[in-house]
C-alpha cells in the first residue's frame, strides 16, 4: 500500500539523474523518487535481455506518464545487430518515435548510421558499449550525429575535460552500480564459452566466478580475480559537475525496486543539495546502500583518477554481501529444524529479512521465516532447515521493513482548482498546474436548488477523490449560487478536467522537448539493392605479428603484415619496418583498443615518423578512424564488432579500405569483410591483473611475466598479455582458435601471435 506522496519540486538544471528501469514497478519507483530521466529496453535489441522490459504496445503509455512529470525516456538499442533483424528494428524505432521517446542509446555503428538516415531529427546517444573514452573517439561520434556519449567507465578525468572543451557533446557518466571488468563492448567470454554474447545482452557473468592464477605452472592466487567492486560516486558530484558531466547514470535494470527507488532518491537529493550549497549525510546513505547491494568496499572513481587497481577487484566476494550485523552464538538441532541464536550490534532481525552467514569464507544465505527475540537485548532466534556454524559472521542482505519504506513514495502533481456554479450557466471547473491551465464545463445549465444547494465542502470532497490520478489539490476557490448539481455530474466534470489537464501537461513537455521526426525509408530500401560494399579486394590476406613472432614461419608471400607491438614505441616500430624491408606489401600498425590522453603523445610520435604510403592502421576502436583524415589507410579491426551491411557501408563511406567482421557466431550469416582466424582476446582489461594476482599495488613492484595464466572453473586457460604504451593495457587471450577451418580462405585476417 502506498502511504504517502512526495511533492515534487521542479528545479531547472542540466545536471540529470538518470535511473535504470527494467520493468513496470521500477519505472514508477524511478519517477516517484525524483529521476530526471530513465532508460529502458524493449523486448528486443537491448543489453539487458533478462529484464522484463517493455514493448511497442505499451511504450506510449509509459512515455506519456513520464512526460507528465517532466521525465525523459531513453530507449536502449545497445547491442550489435544482424542484417536479418534490421526490418524489425526499424519498425520498433518507428513505434518509439511515434510514442515521443526522447532519445535512443545505440552501440552498433551501422544502426546509428541507418537511424540517422531514416529518422530525420532523431536523438542518438552513444552507448558505453561503443567504448568512447578519448577526444578522437568523441569527435567521430559527433560526426556520426550523436548528441551525447556515455563514456566508458575507464575514461579519465583529463580525457573528459578534453572532450568537453573540444566538442558540443553532452557527456553521460556512470556514478553507481556494477562495473564490467572488461573494457566496454569488448567482452567475448560468454560468447566463446557458451555462445551467449554480451554484445547481444546475454552475458553470463563468467567474470564473477572463481579463477586461479598460475605462473610457470605454479599456483599464484585463487579467488574472484575478475570480479569488480561496485561504483559509488555519491560524494563526488560537485567534481563531476565541474568536469561538465550532464547526466549521472545509475546502473541496475536487473535490481530490486527498493534499489532503484532509494538510489534515485539519494542522488536526486544530493543534486539538489549541491545546487543549494548544502551537505548530505554520505555515511548514512552508504550504510543504506550496502543493505541493497554491496560487494565490498566501493570503487570511488579509481578509473577517473587513474589509481590503477585500488579497489577495482575484490577477489574475496563476488556477490551481495550486505551489512555486518552480528555473529552466531549457538546452533541447536530439533529434528530437521535448526535453531540459530544471533547476537546483533543493534540491528533488529525481522520476518522476511535476508541473512548471509560467513564462516572461513564459506557463505550461506537464507530468508528469515520464524524469528523470536532472545532473552538478552539484541539477541534473536531464527529457525531454518539449513545448518550454519557457530561463530559465523552474520550479514543483513535484505532489510524488509526498511525496503518497504523505500517503496512508499507516490509522486503527485500539485494543482489549484477554481469551481464556478452560477444559476442558468454551465458548471465550470478550472485546473492549474504551474503555468498550465485548463477549463472544463458540463453540458447542462445549473438549476436553482429546492432544498440542498451545493456547498464548498461538497465540492472539495468530490474534487479530492483523485483515486489513482497523479494529482493532489492544493487550493480550491469556489463561486457558488444557490444551485443544485448531481454528484455524478460533478464527478464526471472532475474526470474530464483531469484528463484534459494531463494531456495538456504532456503536450507542453513534448512540444518543448521533442523534435518533430520525419520518417523516410528510402535510404534503407536503396541499400537493400546493393549486393556488397565493394571494398578493395586486392591484397586481402593479413597476418598479425609482434616482436616475438618468427617471421620465417610465415611462408605465404601474399600476406600483408599487421604489426601489433608489445611495447608501443618508435624504436620498436622502426625496427620491425627495417626487418621486413621494402617488400611490395603494405604494413599495418594494429592500434590499441584503449588510449588515454598521455598515450596519444607516444602513438602520435610513432605515426608522425611513418611513411603513409607504406604503413596503414588497423582501427580496433572508433577513435582510430580519425586517422583517415590524417592521410592514413585504415582497416576496420575485429574489435569494432562489425556484423551487418550498414556498418560496412558506414566504414566504406568514411574511407575505410576493408574491415574484419566479428568472430561472434550470431553473425555467421554475414558474409562481407575479412574473416578473423586466431585466438581472440576474451577480455580487455584496463586494470593490472598482475597486481591482483600477486597482491601488490605499486608499479615499481611490477611482477610482469609472459607466463601468467588464468584458469576458470571448467579448467579452460586464458593467457594474460600486456601492451605497454605509457600506461599498460592487458588482454585475456583465449586458448581456442576461432574459424580455424577458414585459415586458407581468400579474405582472411590471421592472428599469428599466440
Amino acid at each position: 500500500m502506498l502511504k504517502y506522496f512526495h511533492k515534487r519540486k521542479f528545479i531547472l538544471t542540466n545536471f540529470e539523474i538518470l535511473a535504470p528501469v527494467g520493468d513496470e514497478k521500477n519505472f514508477y519507483m524511478a519517477i516517484n523518487n525524483g529521476a530526471d530521466a530513465i532508460y529502458l529496453g524493449l523486448k528486443n535489441f537491448n543489453a539487458r535481455d533478462k529484464a522484463q522490459n517493455f514493448d511497442c504496445e505499451n511504450i506510449r503509455h509509459y512515455v506519456q506518464f513520464a512526460h507528465l512529470f517532466g521525465v525523459k525516456v531513453y530507449v536502449t538499442i545497445n547491442i550489435i545487430l544482424t542484417n536479418e533483424e534490421i526490418p524489425l528494428l526499424l519498425e520498433m524505432v518507428k513505434r518509439c518515435v511515434e510514442s515521443k521517446v526522447d532519445a535512443f542509446i545505440v552501440q552498433d555503428l551501422g544502426v546509428a548510421y541507418l537511424l540517422k538516415n531514416t529518422f530525420n531529427n532523431i536523438v542518438l546517444h552513444a552507448s558505453t558499449q561503443m567504448g568512447i573514452h578519448n577526444l578522437e573517439g568523441a569527435k567521430i561520434a559527433e560526426k556520426m550525429g550523436f548528441s551525447r556519449i556515455v563514456v566508458s567507465r575507464e575514461t579519465s578525468k583529463e580525457d573528459i575535460i578534453d572532450i568537453k572543451k573540444n566538442t558540443n557533446l553532452e557527456i553521460e557518466y556512470f556514478v553507481q552500480g556494477a562495473l564490467c571488468v572488461c573494457f566496454s563492448g569488448n567482452c567475448y567470454y560468454s560468447s566463446i564459452e557458451k555462445n551467449e554474447s554480451g554484445n547481444r545482452g546475454r552475458c553470463l557473468q563468467f567474470c564473477r566466478l572463481l579463477h586461479t592464477a598460475y605462473c610457470n605452472e605454479q599456483k599464484v592466487n585463487k579467488g574472484f580475480l575478475l570480479s569488480t567492486t561496485d561504483l559509488c560516486l555519491l560524494d563526488r558530484l560537485k567534481e563531476l559537475k565541474e568536469l561538465g558531466i550532464c547526466s549521472l547514470k545509475i546502473e541496475g535494470r536487473l535490481r530490486r525496486p527498493a534499489y532503484v527507488g532509494y538510489l534515485t532518491k539519494i542522488y536526486s537529493q544530493a543534486k539538489v543539495a549541491l545546487q543549494q550549497n548544502k551537505n548530505i549525510n554520505i555515511n548514512e546513505n552508504l550504510e543504506n546502500i550496502k543493505k541493497l547491494f554491496y560487494r565490498g568496499e566501493y570503487n570511488k572513481g579509481i578509473y577517473l583518477n587513474q589509481i590503477n587497481n585500488k579497489n577495482i577487484i575484490n577477489s574475496q566476494f563476488q556477490n551481495h554481501r550486505g551489512v555486518l550485523i552480528g555473529r552466531v552464538l549457538n546452533v541447536q538441532k530439533f529434528k530437521d529444524i535448526y535453531q540459530i541464536l544471533i547476537a546483533t550490534n543493534g540491528y533488529q532481525i525481522n520476518k522476511n529479512d535476508g541473512l548471509k552467514f560467513v564462516y572461513n569464507n564459506n557463505e550461506l544465505s537464507l530468508g528469515v521465516g520464524s524469528v523470536k527475540r532472545g532473552i538478552i537485548k539484541n539477541e534473536y532466534l531464527i529457525y531454518t532447515k539449513t545448518q550454519t556454524k557457530e561463530d559465523s559472521e552474520v550479514y543483513l542482505t535484505v532489510d524488509s521493513s526498511w525496503e518497504n519504506t523505500c517503496e512508499e513514495n507516490l509522486q503527485k502533481i500539485k494543482i489549484d482548482a477554481y469551481f464556478e456554479a452560477k444559476l442558468g450557466k454551465k458548471p465550470l471547473l478550472k485546473l492549474k498546474s504551474g503555468n498550465i491551465e485548463i477549463s472544463q464545463v458540463l453540458f447542462e445549465n445549473c438549476q436553482k436548488a429546492i432544498s440542498q444547494p451545493i456547498n464548498y465542502n461538497q465540492v472539495k470532497e468530490t474534487l479530492n477523490k483523485m483515486g489513482d490520478e497523479p494529482f493532489y489539490m492544493d487550493k480550491l476557490t469556489c463561486d457558488l449560487d444557490n444551485v443544485f448539481i448531481v454528484k455524478s455530474q460533478l464527478n464526471e466534470l472532475r474526470r474530464k478536467a483531469i484528463e484534459l489537464l494531463k494531456q495538456k501537461l504532456i503536450n507542453s513537455f513534448e512540444n518543448k522537448n521533442c523534435k518533430k521526426i520525419e520518417v523516410d525509408f528510402s535510404f534503407y530500401n536503396k541499400t537493400l539493392d546493393e549486393q556488397n560494399v565493394n571494398f578493395n579486394l586486392e591484397n586481402n590476406k593479413y597476418v598479425v605479428v609482434n616482436e616475438q613472432t618468427n617471421l620465417e614461419s610465415i611462408k605465404e608471400e601474399d600476406f600483408n603484415y599487421v604489426f601489433s607491438p608489445i611495447n608501443f614505441n618508435i624504436n620498436v616500430v622502426i625496427s620491425f619496418l627495417n626487418k621486413v624491408g621494402n617488400n611490395s606489401k603494405k604494413v599495418y600498425l594494429n592500434m590499441p583498443k584503449y588510449l588515454r590522453k598521455e598515450d596519444f603523445v607516444v602513438v602520435n610520435e610513432i605515426l608522425n615518423n611513418l611513411d603513409k604510403t607504406r604503413v596503414g592502421l588497423v582501427a580496433n576502436n572508433i577513435y582510430a578512424l580519425s586517422y583517415i583524415q590524417k592521410g592514413f589507410e585504415v582497416l576496420g579491426g575485429v574489435y569494432l564488432n562489425i556484423a551487418n551491411h550498414f556498418s560496412a557501408i558506414y566504414l566504406k563511406n568514411l574511407g575505410v579500405t576493408n574491415f574484419v567482421k566479428t568472430f561472434e557466431s550470431f553473425a555467421n550469416s554475414f558474409d562481407e569483410g575479412l574473416i578473423y582466424v586466431g585466438k581472440p582476446a576474451l577480455m580487455t582489461l584496463c586494470h593490472c591483473p598482475f597486481k591482483t594476482s600477486y597482491n601488490y599495488s605499486k608499479c615499481q613492484d611490477c611482477k610482469f611475466t609472459d607466463n601468467l595464466i588464468y584458469k576458470n572453473q571448467s579448467g579452460k586457460q586464458m593467457r594474460v598479455v600486456k601492451t605497454k604504451i605509457i600506461n599498460c593495457l592487458f588482454e585475456l587471450i583465449s586458448q581456442e582458435t576461432v574459424n580455424k577451418n577458414k585459415a586458407y580462405n581468400k579474405n582472411v585476417f590471421l592472428d599469428f601471435r599466440w
